[in-house]
């Protein structure tokens, strides 16, 4: 349960694929991969930057 289990399954509902973050907590990350949401952490770069690449990796 938990609140980080709600918002995985709000997420699920809404098909996200992907979320994008500077970092993760374990809880939520198992919640969100558990709903098959891929969670990606990219910090120290702009969200511009981080869309940038993950378009460059998923043509």
């Amino acid at each position: 349960g938990g609140a980080g289990f709600a918002v995985a399954e709000m997420l699920s509902d809404e098909k996200i694929k992907m979320i994008v973050s500077g970092q993760f907590g374990l809880n939520i990350m198992n919640a969100l991969e558990s709903k098959g949401i891929q969670c990606k952490e990219m910090s120290g770069i702009t969200a511009k930057e981080a869309l940038r690449e993950i378009e460059e990796q998923n043509p």
